[in-house]
């Protein structure tokens, strides 16, 4: 790892200054997701050449504004991708995904210039059809996670015994079949296959409703190596990163495992698919533990840190984010309670959060909420750290934050003392439209 990183996620942390104030940040960027008006040079759907139709199925989506390359299209039935065949600027030939999820869903195209409006489209369940379960490993733990070349196993109902007979795509790639019986499939991870929806179709008729596999990569790319706010479009955009999983570990000094509460997980999961493009599938996993008696951490401790237990790195059209809550303290400034000191990468100081709060440690939830909202939005190069401002909002006195003390990009989070009340929540207006214009919600 480079030192010029480090430093520059040093020199946006801030100390607390207030009596009010009990949290501090770094640098970063953020984004979610809901249906905004598209660019004037986003795709358009007009229509479908049928309005329902079974998995597998060929149909016609006319509209304007998509690419003459087909895959440079990225058609999806709800979170499943289709394969798209034929591609012209006014027309795309594709094939409704198997494992699309059954039912009203609906259809979008993103290409490089943003994603089209929604249109309602149908999938329809056929007859005898297969069903999956679940992912698990060859072990048979179950599984949302895999690396290209591994080989896992499908569990279900109404395979064929044949392995031949069967067919298996993730999205719109498909997986050789190793071995098969009627209720489970052993298959390989192509080496070319992103994340996506696990499709079936045995002697030629499809699933529906499939689960998400997410295809990671165990070596770091040059996103996940490069320095805070440049993973800052990749996020933010549904193409060609049309996946974000965020993986967390959480250290145990043999008396407590440092952990976030469950409920600021599943808030900032809201919070990113609120601000994000991903037409695929956001995911944040559960904590992993990991032994350590450290208390005091600097940029290298970290560094080393990540190193021996980051397990997954962003890869295909999947980007990943690492968070790692520890024990302990930021030896350079112990105010500190949380840190974005890479492209995807974030430190929480959990217990120096719970000793700041006191009493209040036991509803922790909400403050960290708050710090995980923070620092994604430095993931995310708010403000003016990867992610150009629409309007000059940069806290001259403390870089990389907002001068608006109402939102949650500035530099102090307030809590008070007596209870859990946080001033700061979300991005004010200023952030929200540099995320808008960089590409986000």
């Amino acid at each position: 790892m480079s030192t010029d990183r480090p430093r520059r996620a040093a020199l946006l942390a801030l100390v607390l200054l207030t009596a009010l104030v009990l949290l501090t940040a770094l640098a970063g960027c953020d984004r979610g997701r809901h249906h905004d008006p598209a660019p004037s040079d986003a795709p358009r759907i007009q229509a479908t050449s049928v309005t329902s139709a079974a998995p597998r199925t060929e149909i016609t989506i006319t509209g304007d504004f998509f690419e003459t390359r087909a895959a440079r299209n990225l058609v999806f039935f709800g979170p499943a991708q289709a394969e798209v065949i034929e591609a012209q600027p006014d027309r795309l030939r594709c094939v409704v995904p198997a494992g699309a999820p059954a039912g009203g869903t609906q259809l979008t195209v993103t290409t490089r210039t943003g994603t089209s409006p929604p249109r309602s489209f149908t999938v329809l369940a056929s007859p005898g059809a297969p069903a999956v379960q679940r992912i698990e490993t060859t072990a048979g733990q179950p599984t949302e996670v895999a690396l290209p070349g591994a080989r896992l196993r499908i569990t279900g109902s109404g395979f064929a015994s044949d392995p031949a007979q069967n067919q298996v795509w993730i999205g719109p790639v498909p997986a050789s079949v190793r071995t098969a019986s009627p209720t489970a499939l052993e298959i390989e991870i192509p080496s070319d296959a992103g994340s996506g929806t696990v499709g079936v179709a045995t002697n030629g008729v499809a699933s529906t409703d499939g689960p998400t596999l997410f295809v990671c990569s165990d070596t770091a790319s040059d996103l996940d190596r490069d320095a805070v706010g440049t993973a800052a479009g990749a996020l933010l955009r549904g193409a060609p990163r049309t996946h974000l999983l965020v993986e967390i570990d959480a250290q145990d000094d043999g008396g407590t495992v440092w952990e976030p509460d469950t409920s600021a997980l599943l808030a900032i999961a809201a919070r990113l698919d609120e601000r994000l493009y991903k037409p695929g599938a956001i995911a944040v996993l559960q904590p992993q533990p990991f032994a350590s008696q450290r208390t005091s951490w600097t940029n290298a401790d970290l560094a080393a840190l990540q190193s021996g237990v980051r397990d997954l790195y962003s890869h295909g059209n999947t980007v990943v984010v690492h968070v790692q809550f520890v024990a302990g303290s930021y030896r350079d400034n112990d105010r500190v309670i949380g840190l974005t000191w890479r492209a995807t990468e974030i430190a929480v100081f959990e217990q120096a959060l719970r000793d700041r709060l006191g009493p209040l440690s036991p509803n922790a939830s909400r403050a960290e909420q708050a710090v995980l909202t923070h620092e994604f939005g430095h993931v995310l190069g708010l403000v003016d750290v990867g992610t150009a401002m629409c309007t000059p909002h940069e806290d001259p006195a403390s870089p990389g934050h907002d001068i608006n003390s109402d939102c949650v990009m500035y530099a102090e989070i307030s809590i008070r003392a007596t209870a859990l009340q946080i001033r700061q929540t979300d991005f004010d207006a200023n952030c929200k439209c540099d995320l808008q214009r960089a590409g986000g919600r």
